[in-house]
């Protein structure tokens, strides 16, 4: 099956959501620095507690792709979802192909307090040509947590798997995916 990425998010943004804000969010496309939240005064260690796919909205559907275990003192590389992982939804080949709003959404949970949203998005997908179905999207980026309480994201990566000629195409894009930490 042909796989295309992995490409690197080029857009970081916070829609608003929770307590706790990001600095800047645009790091989410870069290798060298970090996007950052500060959760000083959270006694509960944390990590990703749930993840969706965006495809336009700040609304989470499908199924929560987070990873089981997600603290971490040193930047270590998550993978979330993978190539045959439609994340519990029915995809269109219009929520990926050129379309700029498709990426990942995700949020931190400490103690019952959650940090602001953060999307990284603005994939570059436009090269899959018209007719192939999605049959999965795979997130890889860069994560830690350092005391007091800072989470740290960057590099996030996104790879999509297709199949050959089964339709995609149409539709609209109006679906998210938020990565939460718990």
């Amino acid at each position: 099956m042909p796989t295309y990425g992995p490409k690197l998010a080029t857009v970081g943004t916070t829609p608003s959501f929770g307590e706790w804000p990001w600095s800047n969010p645009s790091n989410v496309g870069s290798t060298s620095s970090f996007a950052t939240s500060d959760l000083t005064g959270e006694t509960t260690p944390f990590g990703v507690y749930e993840s969706y796919i965006t495809t336009g909205g700040i609304s989470a559907t499908g199924t929560n792709q987070a990873p089981a275990d997600t603290t971490t003192t040193s930047a270590v590389d998550l993978t979330i979802g993978g190539a045959s992982s439609l994340w519990g939804r029915s995809w269109v080949l219009a929520d990926v192909k050129a379309n700029s709003n498709f990426g990942l959404l995700f949020a931190v949970l400490g103690s019952g307090t959650v940090t602001d949203r953060i999307c990284a998005k603005g994939f570059d997908f436009s090269e899959i040509p018209d007719g192939e179905t999605i049959v999965g999207a795979e997130f890889k980026l860069e994560w830690k947590h350092t005391d007091p309480w800072t989470v740290s994201v960057r590099n996030v990566r996104c790879t999509v798997t297709t199949s050959g000629g089964g339709g995609g195409g149409g539709g609209t894009a109006n679906n998210l995916l938020l990565l939460g930490v718990g």
